[in-house]
């Protein structure tokens, strides 16, 4: 089976002019597909079994761009092969257990509960959820208790340089004091050779996004703002410089700006809820209009 399954695969990459269309021609092969025994197969198919049918375009699904002509053939035939194994061993599994129609009850309940959800999703995304900037506000006052910084957030100056950069005396000096004069010569005259320069003195940053640009180990974030309003460390022919000019330790209440996205998120979270349970209570209604929905037991079956 496999060195027919290469033979196959060969003779589809001959048909193919470049590796780009050895992708798209090859991951056809993946999807299986069902269908009504002694019916026309696709023309793309590879194998059947039983009424499952594997086709060229289901496998090609499942190839990663970017692969050599070599390693998408050796893609191709582990996809086929774990594709039969698995049906061949569904079918001996199916038949030797006992408990078949809590199996297909499962089955059938995940299915309906995907269709569910993701219809959900469809009509939540296409459904504004019209958050104004007063129902934002208002959430953070009566919640700010809740809306605690599990990390420092700082407002300051961000520079990385080379080591040998001719100003850096003078870049060192305005970074240290950051002054309105010192920014201004700074960005002036101090970023022809710089690699990086952020500035955030208006508005507030996460540490995080800061260490993240620096080769260094912050062992206590909260002890390393309060303690270094200048901060600089050189490695591997870099400079890079840190000035913060203000900071809220961990533990205190996000400032407005920070807490933003978290209470949009929240927002959009409870409204899309809340349009889900009035789409499902408007479908409950339409049904027992159209006598479709009847409810026997009205004193225990509450909807």
């Amino acid at each position: 089976m496999r060195d027919a399954l290469t033979d196959i695969m060969m003779k589809c990459l001959r048909h193919l002019l470049c590796p780009a269309m050895v992708l798209t021609g090859m991951v056809a092969v993946m999807s299986s597909c069902n269908h009504t025994a002694g019916g026309e197969l696709p023309e793309d198919a590879l194998i059947e079994v039983g009424d499952s049918v594997l086709t060229r375009m289901d496998i090609v699904r499942r190839i990663p761009q970017g692969l050599s002509p070599e390693d998408s053939v050796a893609m191709f035939n582990l996809l086929v092969n774990n594709w039969l194994d698995n049906m061949l061993l569904v079918d001996v599994a199916f038949d030797n257990i006992d408990d078949r129609e809590r199996i297909e009850q499962l089955v059938n309940d995940y299915r309906n509960t995907l269709i569910i959800e993701s219809y959900r999703r469809k009509i939540l995304e296409t459904t504004p959820t019209d958050i104004k900037d007063g129902d934002l506000q208002a959430y953070y006052k009566s919640h700010s208790d809740e809306l605690v910084l599990k990390r420092p957030v700082i407002k300051g100056l961000f520079i990385k340089v080379p080591s040998k950069a001719g100003r850096i005396k003078d870049i060192r000096r305005w970074m240290a004091t950051a002054t309105p004069d010192a920014i201004d010569n700074l960005e002036k005259y101090g970023l022809d050779e710089c690699v990086k320069y952020s500035f955030f003195e208006d508005k507030w940053m996460d540490i995080r996004t800061i260490e993240q640009q620096i080769p260094y180990r912050f062992e206590d974030v909260d002890m390393f703002v309060s303690d270094k309003p200048y901060f600089e460390t050189t490695y591997s022919g870099m400079t890079y410089m840190l000035h913060i000019s203000d900071y809220i330790p961990s533990g205190e209440v996000m400032p407005y700006e920070v807490a933003l996205p978290q209470i949009r998120r929240i927002l959009e979270s409870a409204r899309g809820e809340a349009f889900g349970k009035r789409i499902k209570r408007e479908l409950y209604q339409s049904a027992i209009k159209d006598g479709k929905l009847k409810i026997i037991d009205n004193e225990n079956v509450k909807i």
